[in-house]
């Protein structure tokens, strides 16, 4: 029997609220850093939460894991060395190791994120932290970028939001090391959050991380389990213009990937680069 008072209740903005009933709590713990929480719901088969966010869901993972890995590797194309900075729940490690990677490294500063979803979200990671291309490592991502120089070929930023401790994250410094991370033609690619709740998040995150790369571009998708389900993300490089990789050329890396996605298509990578205009206020006013 369903509980009926049992919702998850998300709030990035005081006249906002974002509510998914669940069925039951499977998991519940205070970490050194924050409360890990997993529930099963009926809509979105389980999910992840941290501090009350939700952070993924079983049923719609792919719709921001698509976007934050899959499309830049497919931007890109070759890809031997990738990293992600957070993502403890397994599912970014998953998509980037859908591609021809040498090595995939996920550096999670909450083990307790890893250990949780390892036993109760193996259907989001299946076997990504076993594989024998992972490295995984429990610390600061900020610290881990200090002795990484000239390495990768993408790097995903699946960020909190600034606040706290992650406020590093969106500095000069964590931006000069993300450049200095990569190797010639790299990319680095992350989350922006909601345009409409945080209007002002991709204004910060474009003003500090433009003043390093060449092309930094901004892209939108949907994340029905997010607040507000518009969903902000950014790619940023010095080796190419995404709006000008040819919609056949994407064409073809899909098809050569078996054409596995549930979400991406060539045409539509395009599309989500074309913004609506109150979203391009938002990133150069950080208001709309």
């Amino acid at each position: 029997m369903r509980e009926e008072g049992l919702w998850i209740r998300e709030r990035l903005h005081p006249d906002f609220e974002h509510a998914t009933r669940a069925i039951k709590k499977l998991y519940e713990k205070q970490s050194n850093y924050q409360l890990v929480e997993i529930y099963e719901t009926e809509i979105f088969g389980k999910m992840l939460v941290l501090d009350g966010a939700v952070q993924t869901t079983e049923k719609d993972q792919h719709y921001y894991h698509e976007m934050i890995v899959d499309l830049p590797f497919l931007l890109k194309g070759d890809c031997k060395r990738a990293l992600i900075i957070g993502g403890g729940d397994g599912g970014a490690l998953h998509a980037m190791l859908s591609h021809n990677v040498e090595e995939a490294w996920l550096v999670e500063l909450d083990e307790e994120v890893i250990e949780a979803s390892k036993k109760y979200l193996p259907e989001i990671s299946k076997d990504a932290f076993y594989d024998e291309r992972s490295h995984i490592v429990v610390m600061d991502g900020f610290e881990f970028l200090k002795g990484k120089k000239n390495y990768f070929d993408i790097v995903v930023v699946d960020s909190p939001d600034p606040i706290g401790e992650a406020e590093k994250l969106y500095s000069d410094e964590f931006y000069l090391m993300l450049k200095d991370s990569l190797r010639n033609g790299g990319v680095v690619a992350g989350q922006a959050g909601s345009p409409w709740l945080q209007p002002s998040l991709g204004h910060r995150i474009y003003k500090g991380i433009s003043k390093h790369f060449k092309y930094v571009n901004f892209y939108v998708g949907f994340v029905p389990s997010y607040p507000g389900t518009y969903w902000l993300y950014y790619i940023a490089t010095d080796a190419f213009d995404p709006r000008e990789v040819a919609t056949e050329t994407l064409a073809e890396r899909i098809k050569n990937e078996n054409n596995r996605y549930l979400f991406l298509n060539a045409e539509y990578i395009h599309a989500c680069f074309s913004l609506p205009q109150w979203v391009k206020e938002t990133i150069e006013k950080g208001e709309w």
